[in-house]
């Protein structure tokens, strides 16, 4: 059995529930308010339905609505080489510091 990675997909109502707070992508089998696909996160969950918000709106889905659901994840910036956190040129004591130790 193999684990189902970062992005994860949503089922059961269960799962909707272990997601709640989490960014998710839902897509629709009509539309909502106009969309069929929503990115955003999940505020509230029930028996019969999600509530996801999405920029400022939230939405009400049924889960008989949803036709795929997933969480999502999205990888920070990539440290730049050198860069903050990498103190490889750097002495971790400075001179003066080193000499009064030496002394």
């Amino acid at each position: 059995m193999s684990s189902p990675g970062l992005e994860r997909p949503l089922r059961s109502v269960t799962h909707f529930r272990r997601a709640l707070g989490a960014e998710v992508k839902v897509k629709t089998r009509r539309e909502i308010g106009g969309k069929r696909r929503f990115l955003g996160t999940i505020t509230d969950v029930d028996d019969n339905q999600l509530t996801i918000r999405c920029d400022d709106t939230e939405t009400v889905i049924a889960f008989d609505e949803v036709s795929k659901a997933r969480t999502t994840f999205e990888w920070g910036p990539t440290p730049k080489p050198g860069g903050k956190g990498t103190n490889k040129s750097k002495p971790k004591h400075s001179e003066s510091s080193h000499r009064e130790a030496t002394s």
